[in-house]
């Protein structure tokens, strides 16, 4: 929470100050939990049993903003996703690359640990708590994070 000015609860505080910075944004961004959110919203059942796509940015709208896209909004909500759509083999790619090097990291550090004859007694403890899979977010997934980060998600007027 210090990410975002949480106030000590052992102090007073007559004056809590307020900033906006940018690792605000990145934390909320790479937050699991807002991308549990994205994927549940889109998962809701008045989105899944729209007739449409242009009926499925209305549902979001709905719930995101509680009240109707305009018609350009609709218009960029399919540009936003033409756009993911293009970028999905370079992102799949990047994807693989990036498990391959941590599948070789892991069977690197497995290696050394065998060659310095390093067993279960001298191991760091590990947290055996269930596995997550965090799988990349689709088009229609990243479209709703997004409308989730925007300003008119993010501020009360």
């Amino acid at each position: 929470m210090a990410h975002f000015d949480f106030s000590d609860p052992h102090m007073p505080n007559s004056k809590r100050t307020t900033t906006i910075v940018p690792q605000q944004a990145l934390f909320l961004m790479n937050s699991p939990f807002t991308i549990d959110i994205a994927r549940a919203i889109f998962a809701r059942k008045e989105v899944q049993s729209a007739p449409n796509n242009p009926q499925r940015v209305r549902e979001i709208y709905k719930i995101v903003f509680s009240r109707q896209p305009k018609t350009d909004e609709i218009e960029t909500a399919f540009k936003f996703m033409r756009k993911e759509k293009d970028e999905e083999p370079q992102m799949a790619s990047a994807m693989a690359d990036l498990t391959d090097k941590a599948k070789k990291k892991v069977e690197e550090r497995q290696k050394r640990m065998t060659q310095r004859g390093m067993n279960d007694q001298f191991r760091a403890i590990q947290n055996e708590g269930s596995f997550v899979e965090r799988k990349p977010l689709d088009m229609w997934e990243t479209y709703v994070q997004a409308l989730l980060l925007s300003n008119e998600a993010a501020y009360v007027n």
